[in-house]
């Protein structure tokens, strides 16, 4: 389908819209669209449109953890409206729990003895994900950096307070999976933000875990362990950095910083549990942070 672009006034360009499109969203005069931009390419969506997609689901029989994977998978699938029966104390503590901490945007619209209702009652538009996706890589950068400075002084009471952060990062990469989803896009683009995103969650895990273990501490951390700590949410940083000015040699020498972090790891004497313990965290997001690598490159690549 092509479409000539037209110039009024010197400034303004103007294209017409599909009377397909048009008869088939119910476009009229006056209405807003909401246009986003993603790469080369415009995004319309009828901005007070709200296209319902609604299920109904049995919950009988769930325990609660795959009560939550349950509501999880059907908020990122896209869905406006879930109805879950039948119900029992445990179902509406768990949905109100997934409400308060995961479902952005959603509410408990409808109670009675035999279901309830969970609904989407924002509006959604495909502009909400570039700012959602930074703002979960900055809480999790500063969960990362505040770990840190509470390991280091030794303030290890302090750290079941920033299990908040990794809330946050939970239901910001939740968001922005449930907007890939709900919204037209280069399906390359999408698979690879999409993976981004999950990783990032993943990484929000492995700091929620060390301010868990480390709650009742007492000892102090050996200073080569501490290093390393840093060294690693330094390359969590240049990964950041990295997603939105790509280089190759940035990520070359992001390659080798991680090369030596490793090395590093690999030397350090660890003599009691904790320290094996933050060891294999720190292992185990240095894993993490390299799985951004190629789906980095490939989305980088994707867009020429």
């Amino acid at each position: 389908m092509q479409r000539k672009v037209i110039q009024l006034a010197g400034r303004t360009f103007v294209l017409s819209l599909p009377q397909a499109w048009v008869q088939k969203h119910q476009i009229v005069k006056g209405q807003e669209l909401s246009v986003a931009e993603q790469d080369a390419s415009l995004v319309l969506t009828p901005a007070s449109k709200v296209t319902l997609k609604q299920i109904h689901l049995d919950v009988s029989g769930l325990d609660e953890r795959t009560l939550k994977y349950t509501l999880s998978g059907l908020y990122k699938a896209g869905y406006t409206e879930i109805v879950l029966s039948p119900i029992n104390p445990l179902i509406l503590s768990t949905v109100r729990s997934m409400l308060k901490s995961l479902l952005l945007g959603f509410a408990l619209v409808e109670e009675t003895e035999k279901k309830c209702v969970v609904k989407n009652i924002t509006l959604e538009l495909p502009e909400q994900f570039q700012p959602t996706l930074r703002r979960a890589f900055l809480v999790t950068l500063s969960l990362a950096q505040q770990i840190f400075t509470h390991l280091q002084k030794k303030h290890y009471r302090q750290l079941p307070a920033l299990i908040e952060l990794e809330e946050s990062n939970n239901q910001l990469t939740n968001f922005c999976e449930r907007l890939l989803t709900s919204f037209p896009g280069s399906p390359r683009d999408h698979c690879f933000l999409y993976t981004i995103i999950w990783n990032l969650e993943k990484v929000g895990d492995d700091y929620k875990a060390i301010c868990q273990r480390f709650y009742s501490y007492k000892k102090t951390l050996p200073p080569s362990l501490l290093l390393c700590f840093e060294q690693v949410n330094q390359l969590f940083h240049g990964y950041y950095q990295l997603l939105y000015k790509f280089e190759l040699p940035q990520l070359a020498q992001l390659q080798e910083f991680r090369k030596r972090i490793e090395y590093q790891l690999h030397h350090i004497p660890v003599t009691t549990p904790e320290e094996f313990l933050l060891l294999h965290y720190l292992m185990g997001l240095l894993t993490k942070l390299n799985d951004f690598s190629t789906t980095m490159i490939a989305l980088h690549y994707s867009k020429q």
